[in-house]
């Protein structure tokens, strides 16, 4: 156990029987189908920070588990940590503590999916954002977040609050779908801030009649935008004409690759439905021909999603260069 790598736990009692000193040298881990009521649990008051080396995290159908990080505040820290990966833990009501996300340099992609008690992704404690100076502090808390997905998380209110995220600097996906009670993706509790996107290049907002506020972010200006079933919000369809050869070939995580082609498939078929109704409304997509930098304006998704190869000699300069450091990753 001194130098294991990996763990995989399952059908495990409510406490995970791993020791702490076991955790530090830890760079994977897997907790499935399990009663394990959290995951990290610190009784002892300790002087110093524990330092995980963990890597990649993933915990699936973990009915009972409410909390990832039990203990005394700011012990924790995960500065390896590159994924997580959460599914069906439905008493989850937050993934991260106020303390944690300063400790969080290397995150890169963050799934979460069918927790339905999931109200906030960063616990809603406004003493510890006073106590820790959040409002004041310059720190980027996600420096290298590339992909964030949230399915299926029906109690969901925002995805982050403004005063600890003010900007996502590396972000290149956002995909959030399947929350009937979300309002805002970035909630402001006080003035008028808003928050940095700078790299985003693919947004999906699916089914969430409640979203209302985007905090001035100019998701219009986002070059892949597939937006559904979203009453409150005025934005557009707009899908490069390779972004489905570009998934294919250019993003490595299997996740990321089907979560995108799904939301494609889903305009595909909602446009098929209503031609079959005869349905007089238009689902107006703009594809973008970033080679010859031109728009063409089309009433169907059809042409962008049917079997037909499209061709070109070149793909557009941004996709090009994000493609990379997915790759790498």
């Amino acid at each position: 156990m001194k130098f294991c790598k990996k763990i995989t736990v399952s059908r495990q009692g409510k406490e995970l029987s791993v020791n702490v000193e076991h955790f530090l040298s830890l760079e994977k881990l897997k907790v499935h189908d399990s009663k394990v009521e959290n995951i990290f649990c610190l009784n002892e008051v300790s002087e110093q920070q524990m330092n995980f080396g963990l890597q990649d995290i993933e915990l699936h159908n973990l009915p009972m588990i409410t909390c990832l990080f039990k203990g005394c505040k700011n012990y924790f820290s995960l500065k390896n940590l590159t994924k997580m990966n959460i599914k069906g833990c439905e008493k989850l009501e937050f993934v991260f503590s106020t303390s944690i996300i300063m400790c969080l340099p290397q995150l890169l992609h963050i799934r979460i999916d069918e927790c339905n008690e999931l109200k906030h992704m960063i616990e809603d404690d406004l003493e510890s954002k006073k106590s820790s100076n959040f409002m004041a502090t310059k720190t980027v808390c996600f420096p290298k977040l590339k992909t964030l997905v949230v399915k299926r998380c029906k109690m969901l209110k925002y995805v982050f609050p403004i005063s600890i995220c003010k900007e996502l600097p590396e972000l290149q996906f956002l995909i959030i779908r399947e929350a009937n009670e979300l309002e805002e993706i970035f909630v402001c509790e006080e003035g008028d801030e808003k928050v940095n996107i700078p790299k985003l290049e693919f947004v999906a907002f699916v089914n969430l009649p409640s979203l209302c506020q985007t905090q001035g972010i100019h998701f219009q200006a986002v070059q892949n935008r597939i937006i559904q079933n979203c009453q409150e919000l005025s934005l557009t369809n707009a899908i490069t004409e390779f972004l489905r050869e570009y998934t294919i070939h250019y993003i490595s995580d299997y996740y990321l690759r089907k979560d995108i082609n799904s939301a494609i498939d889903h305009l595909r078929e909602e446009t098929r439905d209503r031609d079959t109704c005869n349905d007089d409304s238009e689902i107006e997509v703009t594809i973008l021909t970033s080679s010859q930098g031109i728009e063409i304006t089309v009433e169907e998704v059809t042409a962008l999603t049917n079997t037909k190869t499209l061709k070109s000699s070149t793909y557009s300069k941004s996709l090009s260069s994000s493609s990379q450091e997915v790759e790498r990753h």
